[in-house]
């Protein structure tokens, strides 16, 4: 076998199992979407503490932004590979449709606001305007979180199993 066939049947081998996750069962599909979320979330996070850091500058906020924008490319790409469970890819879309916002929201919206925050002429008009901005995207995120949630709750009660709450999640509305 030359060296041009070993790298194709690489690629296939890589391309086939990355397609391919193995669930055992349908809880381990939900989970395994919930863990995906659960990276944005810790992602998010991680990026939302950085700005309250005090003394915090663009410079020092820019690499926690960056990694929310890596992470969450990366989970739509996870995602969007996922097949359908027994024909069933509402939750698989549903978790993609909201990812997709996130991904639109963190690279427009957010971008927007760090702007307006690390602006040292900051004036009260722009202070509206981004408080502006983080409440219609957390009115906007509300529609695709309940569309999520939904699709979820659905697939467990078709799969016979019961969701457990995410402490994450917890952690989260409690911020």
């Amino acid at each position: 076998m030359n060296v041009r066939n070993v790298i194709i049947s690489f690629l296939l081998v890589t391309g086939i199992s990355a397609k391919a996750q193995p669930f055992a069962d349908a809880v381990s599909y939900n989970d395994y979407v919930v863990n995906i979320q659960t990276t944005i979330a810790v992602a998010l996070n991680e990026f939302n503490q950085s700005i309250l850091v005090e003394g915090s500058t663009r410079e020092t906020v820019e690499p926690f932004y960056n990694n929310l924008i890596t992470v969450t490319n990366n989970s739509l790409s996870l995602i969007k590979a996922m097949p359908a469970y027994n024909g069933d890819s509402t939750l698989r879309d549903a978790a993609s449709e909201l990812f997709e916002f996130y991904h639109s929201c963190f690279t427009n919206e957010y971008a927007t606001v760090m702007t307006i925050v690390f602006d040292p002429n900051m004036t009260m008009d722009d202070y509206n305007r981004m408080n502006n901005i983080l409440t219609d995207v957390s009115t906007r995120e509300s529609v695709y979180d309940l569309s999520f949630q939904t699709a979820q709750y659905l697939f467990a009660i078709k799969n016979g199993f019961t969701l457990e709450e995410n402490e994450m999640q917890k952690t989260i509305d409690n911020n």
